[in-house]
């Protein structure tokens, strides 16, 4: 078992907030199940089924605990799943959502990893779990030799939103997905880690994230989202930063 952190979070149930200790460690093949359970838990809490699209148990099996195809990264709370964080690597397949962005060489396409789901237990919400597995999570991609890191995430959805522009990526389309989104809106978010220099931006405009084809008429004139600001008395809606690159993605 390779534990990656060590610490303590904070359990919240009806009645009190318990601290208790956890650890996090790089998932291994025949984790598939916990996974798949955590995934039921999460699901099942969603106020808002738009946000949150699961996988098969086939996914996790067959990739994202798979060396050299993905992995997942788990807290564990009194041997307990409690959160997840799973990676894919596409290679040049067709489903490599690097092709949005312009990636079309067999080379570029394999160094791109594609953050797939990121599941947190309610009652252990609160604890920045989020932000703390994409820590490790960047780190082991990086060692993977993947320059290109991108994923999906709902337009409403502000923590995992929040969570992924806080590790650098940027939001570059908006559009309704089919096949196993099932018609859902999502952004994508990309970044090339391997870019030394740090993204400037102009012609800063400022949108609300429920104003939909603005936001897509930005991104087809080469804005990018690059900052969020959330709205405390309007929940699920919030202010999103969109400027033009001044270097090359």
């Amino acid at each position: 078992m390779q534990i990656i952190e060590a610490g303590r979070i904070y359990q919240h149930t009806a009645e009190e907030i318990i601290e208790k200790p956890y650890k996090m460690i790089l998932l291994k093949k025949g984790s598939e199940q916990e996974i798949f359970d955590l995934q039921t838990i999460v699901y099942e809490a969603q106020d808002d089924p738009q946000k949150f699209v699961p996988d098969p148990i086939e996914s996790f099996r067959d990739v994202m605990l798979v060396e050299g195809k993905g992995f997942s990264i788990g807290v564990f709370v009194e041997e307990e799943l409690v959160a997840v964080r799973t990676v894919s690597f596409p290679g040049d397949g067709t489903d490599n959502l690097g092709r949005e962005i312009g990636l079309d060489s067999k080379e570029a396409l394999e160094k791109t990893a594609i953050l797939e789901a990121t599941m947190v237990r309610p009652d252990y919400r609160g604890n920045a779990l989020q932000k703390r597995m994409l820590v490790p999570t960047m780190e082991f991609i990086r060692n993977h030799h993947c320059c290109y890191v991108l994923c999906t995430i709902s337009p409403f959805n502000y923590p995992s939103l929040s969570s992924v522009m806080h590790a650098g990526l940027y939001i570059r389309n908006l559009r309704m997905r089919t096949g196993v989104y099932g018609g859902k809106l999502r952004f994508l978010l990309a970044e090339n880690i391997c870019r030394d220099e740090k993204m400037i931006w102009k012609d800063s405009v400022v949108v609300k994230n429920t104003e939909i084809k603005k936001q897509q008429l930005l991104m087809e004139k080469g804005y990018m989202g690059y900052r969020l600001v959330e709205i405390p008395e309007e929940p699920d809606q919030f202010m999103v930063y969109y400027g033009k690159p001044e270097i090359e993605f």
